[in-house]
């Protein structure tokens, strides 16, 4: 199978109490309708990492680095499931990444690593079988599968290393106006998706109006393969 009707979506801070979340499941859901493929990376909103990254430096300074990892990591794991579930409750064949099988393998500090290869043979299977996979931003494993994290903004670092990856275009919520790339966030996701020519377009974010979403033009748009 090949990834041309795919893109790659990144819901950056994604809070699963909120309206945008939802929009960003509908979008989602509506592709898959439309018979198109999408790889979703999702983040901790910015009140689950500031909770995480005040446990993971109650366990002092002598905790195993990776114990650390997993507790920075969590909110986007938890993220990742709630919109699993979210889409196949919507209709939507789901696959959630399981990072212990197929996340990225990183080099670096563990609290501050950097992705440097993928599986991707296993997007290509697990897609042929499902619409979305849904991967926890930011989190990784080194060559010994312990667990890693690709530090602050790690899920806008995991989309972009993703879509170069595995040669797909980036999908970004923003405003329209600025340039697609200034809205990739952090500046190491910037960086990479600079220096590797990652084809970077920007989806107004759904609107809510009177209670009902206005869908953004997510789900019409057709990804196609770019070079990496």
């Amino acid at each position: 199978m090949n990834l041309d009707q795919t893109a790659v979506a990144l819901a950056n801070s994604f809070d699963s109490s909120g309206a945008e979340a939802q929009g960003v499941i509908h979008e989602v859901a509506m592709r898959a309708a439309c018979g198109l493929k999408t790889i979703l990376v999702v983040g901790p909103s910015r009140h689950r990492a500031a909770i995480d990254a005040r446990r993971a430096d109650e366990m002092g300074p002598l905790a195993d680095p990776s114990a650390r990892a997993i507790v920075l990591n969590s909110g986007a794991t938890e993220a990742a499931a709630w919109a699993s579930r979210a889409l196949a409750a919507a209709g939507v064949a789901v696959a959630q990444l399981d990072p212990r099988k197929a996340a990225p393998v990183t080099s670096g500090h563990t609290l501050d690593a950097r992705p440097r290869h993928v599986d991707s043979r296993w997007f290509e299977r697990t897609l042929g079988k499902v619409d979305v996979v849904v991967v926890p931003g930011g989190v990784g494993v080194d060559e010994d599968r312990r667990p890693t994290t690709l530090g602050e903004t790690g899920a806008a670092l995991s989309a972009v290393f993703l879509a170069d990856a595995l040669a797909l275009e980036l999908v970004v919520e923003g405003d329209g106006a600025t340039p697609a790339l200034d809205q990739v966030p952090g500046r190491k996701a910037k960086l990479l998706a600079r220096d590797r020519g990652v084809t970077v377009r920007v989806a107004l974010a759904p609107t809510v109006q009177a209670g009902r979403f206005v869908p953004g033009p997510l789900a019409s748009m057709s990804a196609r393969a770019v070079s990496a």
